[in-house]
């Protein structure tokens, strides 16, 4: 179980910081690819920062509390919990910021599991965000399902870390739209690292 015996190795970890490649992808193409780094620092607490070719940031975003705040070509934009955002450069239309980390992520996080009556889906609550996920019997492979939004993250490509594990692939869509598709890959975690006071900047 990934929030179980996955999750053992960060039993004690108060901070994470995840790196690795991100791809946006319009039908069969990929259109925008490049590497991103999110830090977490509580459940109420993320920076997330995607560099493009040459290192230049293409996206960053730091939420505080119950703020997102998203770094536009106009300077900082504040959004509320109940608020979404679209990335057009990427094709990105309707999504919560408040699901990234959660979805990059989700071990990470306190989550509330419950099994539905026929045993075929459990719910999850993470973070205030109620997903819920099919249960597969392979083991290899789950999803998670954000009813609000449409989005669904499928998680595969486990690795193992210390005395637990993680899926290092995500792929993020939403099934009524074609449109696109987000890749993720992690590449590298540690465990309470220190975070450089700068990642948390708004200014």
């Amino acid at each position: 179980m990934v929030f179980g015996e996955g999750a053992s190795f960060l039993e004690n970890a108060s901070t994470l910081a995840i790196k690795g490649r991100i791809e946006f992808e319009e039908g069969r193409y990929t259109t925008q690819s490049g590497t991103f780094q999110l830090f977490l620092n509580g459940p109420d607490s993320a920076s997330f920062l995607i560099e493009g070719p040459f290192g230049a940031d293409a996206f960053k975003m730091v939420i505080l509390d119950d703020q997102a705040h998203v770094l536009t070509d106009k300077g900082w934009m504040t959004l509320q919990r109940d608020e979404q955002i679209a990335v057009a450069e990427y094709g990105i239309e309707n999504i919560s910021p408040f699901l990234i980390g959660p979805v990059i992520f989700p071990q990470y996080y306190p989550a509330d599991i419950t099994s539905s009556e026929d045993d075929k889906t459990i719910s999850i609550t993470i973070d205030e965000i109620g997903f819920s996920s099919s249960v597969r019997e392979l083991g290899e492979y789950f999803n998670l399902i954000e009813p609000e939004t449409g989005l669904v993250a499928e998680y595969t490509d486990r690795k193992n870390h210390e005395d637990g594990f993680y899926p290092s692939r995500i792929e993020a869509f939403r099934p009524d739209s074609n449109d696109w598709k987000i890749v993720i890959k992690i590449g590298k975690i540690r465990k309470d690292p220190v975070i450089p006071p700068t990642v948390w900047a708004t200014e």
